[in-house]
């Protein structure tokens, strides 16, 4: 690091790019701030990443950090989901897309490729097929409609199955959709 603001020295115009500054910053690190990257990290709340590589891979990994954030939201039938995903939203900026209502939304659709298969799973009480919800979730409706990038997701009742969270590993549409 010391070699890498000397470098940045010669070009930042900064008056403590030089190396007693340097010094200096670095003592102060460790005994002022160094305190606190270890409470947070004792909290669980540090994500470490190696700066030590060539900036475009540091970006890579710095942007998958901030990337889109999808929280699978879970719970049985009638345990407040709905309404709890409605009051996130509000409150922290989340999109809040339900397996439900997507599935509902696409049975009363005329001209519905899913349609008549939706309803005959849900008349047998079945699972609808895990393809069907991910591409009704990645659909234009969906996460396409408010910008993917940088996005803020709840889906609300979904995966429901083993079956559905296998299916959601295979998702390849949106490759950050499996990492959040």
């Amino acid at each position: 690091m010391e070699a890498r603001l000397l470098e940045r020295g010669k070009t930042s115009g900064r008056a403590d790019d030089n190396i007693e500054s340097i010094r200096k910053r670095f003592l102060t690190f460790h005994q002022e701030s160094r305190p606190v990257v270890e409470r947070f990290q004792a909290d669980g709340r540090v994500v470490r990443i190696d700066a030590e590589q060539h900036r475009d891979d540091v970006w890579r990994d710095v942007q998958a950090l901030f990337g889109p954030s999808v929280v699978f939201v879970l719970g049985g039938p009638g345990s407040g989901k709905g309404t709890q995903c409605t009051k996130i939203a509000e409150s922290f900026g989340y999109v809040h897309l339900s397996a439900g209502d997507l599935l509902r939304e696409e049975r009363a659709r005329e001209g519905s490729e899913y349609g008549e298969l939706i309803n005959s799973y849900i008349k047998e009480g079945k699972l609808v097929p895990v393809e069907i919800t991910i591409e009704l979730i990645k659909q234009a409706d969906a996460m396409v409609k408010f910008g993917w990038e940088g996005g803020r997701y709840l889906i609300d009742g979904f995966p429901r199955s083993f079956d559905n969270l296998k299916g959601v590993s295979e998702a390849t549409v949106c490759p950050e959709f499996l990492t959040h």
